[in-house]
């Protein structure tokens, strides 16, 4: 224990070193961007009086031309000319003098932008230097966060002896998680501020080159002017030679007004560029203002963490230390593949979850982590996406894991030859439809940008990117080749998560061994190793956790209610259950009102009693109204008499109609399911009848084109609601999830419309204004939506389930008794 709080001290001094370097740095950016701020108005200050003296040169031209020609368009007499000469002479010689005035003027300004362009070549540098510094802020953070984590259980392993450390570890870890938030927020800050730069680097390049032209076009000016002038002295000396010199002059005159013209449509373009610039200075300012106060924040955060465990840490020196343990499960059936691009079970996806890491991670609210990733930031309206890598982690077999690995691994997940059923995770990457075709040998949209930053370029607006990452087959690992004693080569998967796989009996794959990764990069594992047996009979299994063999078990309804509710973890699955009508076939139920009827004749509550023990919640609308927000739909309650009502009102007649066809498939829920509904339809006055089908020929939608309504599940397979929703209702999904044909303008518009908002609640609306709209067309009877329940072992702790069902291992540990 003494040692692990020496730990914490060390990375709280380190941080604070960290965050006093940023701050240096962010004061200097300040102050650079301020001195150019200066620069910036002094060009636009200067730059605006050459333009009213370009403008002045122009009208005395044209005045000296007017005074040198006639009104018809010829010369006149010697004498008239002889009149105006001293006027002409001191509107050439004005003229001159301004010229040569802005000339001098604007070598001030060509001084000035050198300057500036220097000081934004800095602010560029700084940039970069402070997303190192951020990124290293980030990773101490959560090295403190984590520390402070495992303080946290080793003084609860210590029992009283470890209470007072215990609060102390606590209030640590609070406080290094606001500042691993601060430092994960700035990222995108100082991503955004790079960017600027370089749009402002940019806008200066512009200016410099027309600044360059104008300082040509100055100089040529007065040179046309100074022979324009002796051209005139010429001609008042050589009267008799009037027309031939007067012809000169207005050729002098012309070109020299077509040069100053030239001049203003320069001096314009550059004014509009420095405005523009000018505009860039705004944003800079308004960035680095941002970063700043982020700055101060984080470091007021980490001193405060410093002087908590210095003033704390004498009354902590009592906790003792303990070793984890090992943690044991089983599985109803065997893994499939440890190629997490084939998990399609949920035996495979649990431990592939484990073996590899993923840029995106998922928390137990169902809301995004960093992964491999420790920051990502989304640009051009969720069109661009750009994710920054960790530097401190590696696969398995100690090679660092780079923006090139991982852009190969998502790769693969597009393979043409491997046929991967996660594709459609990356399907709106610029260029990834090409590839999967095999027109393409690469993805053009998949952007290694440097060694720890990844961008992709999608087709469209497209929020949900994110989360995608998240999910299983975006899992991300590398491919060596073993030699094999046949001379030939095998390849071999290497992980870059928190677990490797150490043993596997390959025969029967009845039992596996993971064992902890020391280099994970969130820190190793506080569980050592994890067990897993195969067992196929549910009542075994549950013989088997209650003899106290295993951490937890997940359980059926039938076995929830045998566990008290301090043992038990549940939360409402992100899943559904209903019977769809099939409305590609004509029929009443293309009908609202017959739909609906069929809706309020389900009596919901009963069937979760009866089938499922309990284990669910009534399904009033497609999506559980705690992923809107809160309450969404009014109930279809239990009402036979209404369901008559609009059964009548429809005109449905038993007598005239054939009974509904209701397939279901051969899985035991799913019967029992059916005969529930059918049972509930006669009562109303509609006859059903059941037609079972294989497993197989049931999830073909060609099997099930003259069904009448089917019984169906659905899970999604991220916690973004698009992946729930945009198979099961958009229009171009009937293969894929809309097997009912449920066609209709108002979902389309609405599930397109919710991947382009960026804003989470603006989000959450359109969803919920969805998720209504679909209850009150009832393109479905809405049955149940499942609950994930697990018994957990009394000595196991942080154990938390996400709205997958899935458990982070990592995190959880066992206290010793």
């Amino acid at each position: 224990m003494e040692n692990l709080i020496a730990q914490i001290a060390q990375t709280s001094r380190l941080q604070t070193l960290a965050l006093n370097r940023l701050k240096a740095l962010l004061t200097e950016v300040v102050g650079n961007a301020e001195r150019s701020a200066v620069l910036f108005g002094g060009a636009l200050q200067a730059h605006q009086k050459e333009c009213s003296f370009s403008e002045e040169c122009a009208t005395i031209m044209t005045d000296a031309v007017g005074i040198v020609t006639a009104p018809n368009g010829s010369l006149s007499a010697g004498l008239q000319l002889k009149e105006i000469q001293s006027s002409f002479g001191e509107i050439l010689k004005a003229s001159r003098e301004h010229t040569l005035a802005a000339a001098g003027k604007f070598s001030n300004t060509m001084l000035m932008l050198d300057k500036l362009a220097e000081n934004v070549q800095t602010l560029g540098e700084l940039s970069v230097r402070i997303l190192a510094e951020l990124e290293s802020s980030g990773q101490i953070a959560e090295k403190t966060n984590e520390l402070a984590h495992k303080a946290i259980q080793e003084a609860q392993k210590a029992g009283f002896a470890g209470q007072g450390f215990s609060v102390i570890a606590g209030e640590v870890n609070k406080l290094a998680v606001k500042n691993k938030e601060t430092a994960a927020n700035i990222i995108p800050v100082a991503a955004n501020l790079r960017n600027e730069i370089a749009v402002c680097l940019e806008y200066l390049s512009s200016c410099l080159e027309a600044a360059a032209a104008t300082e040509r076009s100055l100089t040529d000016n007065a040179e046309r002017i100074s022979r324009l002038t002796e051209g005139i002295e010429r001609l008042f000396k050589i009267l008799d030679q009037f027309n031939d010199a007067g012809r000169g002059v207005t050729l002098f005159a012309d070109e020299s007004i077509k040069a100053l013209q030239d001049y203003a449509g320069i001096a314009q373009n550059y004014m509009a560029a420095l405005h523009q610039l000018q505009k860039m200075t705004n944003r800079l300012k308004s960035a680095l203002a941002q970063a700043a106060g982020y700055a101060s924040f984080l470091t007021e955060t980490d001193i405060g963490i410093g002087l908590f465990i210095d003033e704390n840490l004498p009354s902590a020196t009592n906790a003792a230390n303990g070793d984890a343990t090992a943690y044991h499960l089983v599985l109803p059936g065997p893994v499939q593949s440890f190629d997490p691009l084939f998990a399609d079970d949920s035996a495979s996806a649990e431990v592939c979850r484990l073996i590899y890491g993923r840029l995106v991670d998922i928390d137990s609210a169902g809301g995004l982590l960093p992964g491999l990733a420790f920051a990502w930031e989304s640009r051009d309206e969720s069109r661009e996406w750009t994710f920054y890598i960790r530097k401190n982690a590696c696969f398995h077999d100690g090679t660092p894991i780079t923006a090139t690995e991982i852009a190969e691994s998502l790769q693969r997940v597009l393979s043409p030859q491997l046929r991967s059923p996660g594709s459609w995770l990356l399907m709106m990457i610029n260029g990834a439809v090409d590839y999967l075709s095999g027109s393409a040998s690469q993805i053009e949209g998949i952007e290694v940008v440097d060694g720890h930053t990844l961008r992709f370029h999608l087709e469209q607006s497209y929020q949900p990117f994110a989360a995608n990452l998240s999910h299983v087959a975006c899992s991300i690992l590398k491919i060596r080749h073993a030699d094999q004693e046949n001379g030939s080569r095998k390849p071999v998967l290497v992980g870059s998560g928190a677990y490797l796989l150490r043993g596997v009996q390959q025969q029967s794959r009845n039992a596996m061994l993971l064992e902890a990764f020391d280099n994970y990069y969130k820190g190793r594992p506080f569980t050592g190793r994890i067990t897993f047996e195969i067992n196929p009979d549910r009542g075994e299994r549950l013989a088997q956790f209650l003899r106290g063999n295993l951490s937890h078990l997940r359980l059926s309804g039938s076995q929830i209610r045998q566990f008290h509710s301090q043992s038990l973890a549940q939360r409402t699955a992100f899943g559904t259950f209903f019977a769809g009508f099939n409305l590609a076939r004509p029929g009443p139920w293309r009908s609202m009102d017959f739909r609906k009827a069929l809706n309020y004749g389900v009596d919901r509550q009963r069937l979760i009693n009866d089938l499922l023990a309990g284990a669910g919640l009534p399904a009033y609308g497609p999506v559980p109204s705690e992923w809107l927000g809160g309450a969404v739909y009014p109930e279809y309650e239990y009402n036979p008499e209404k369901a008559a009502l609009l059964l009548q009102r429809c005109g449905w007649s038993a007598s005239a109609e054939k009974p509904l066809r209701l397939f279901t498939a051969d899985a035991g829920l799913f019967v029992e399911l059916a005969e529930f509904l059918a049972e509930s339809f006669i009562r109303i006055g509609v006859p059903a009848e059941i037609e079972v089908l294989s497993w197989e020929d049931f999830q073909n939608p060609v099997y099930l084109a003259p069904a009448h309504l089917y019984i169906a599940g659905w899970s999604a397979e991220t916690t973004d609601l698009d992946s729930f929703l945009y198979p099961l209702f958009h229009s171009g999904s009937r293969n894929s999830g809309n097997f009912g044909a449920f066609i209709d303008a108002y979902a389309d518009r609405m599930l397109k419309k919710a991947r382009a908002v960026e804003s989470a609640d603006e989000r959450t609306q359109v969803y919920r204004d969805l998720a209504l709209h679909i209850h009150k067309e009832a393109p479905w009877v809405f049955l149940y939506h499942p609950v994930h329940a697990f018994a957990v072992g009394d000595n196991v702790r942080d154990f938390e389930l996400n709205p997958l069902g899935y458990v982070d291992l990592a995190k959880v540990w066992v206290q010793q008794q």
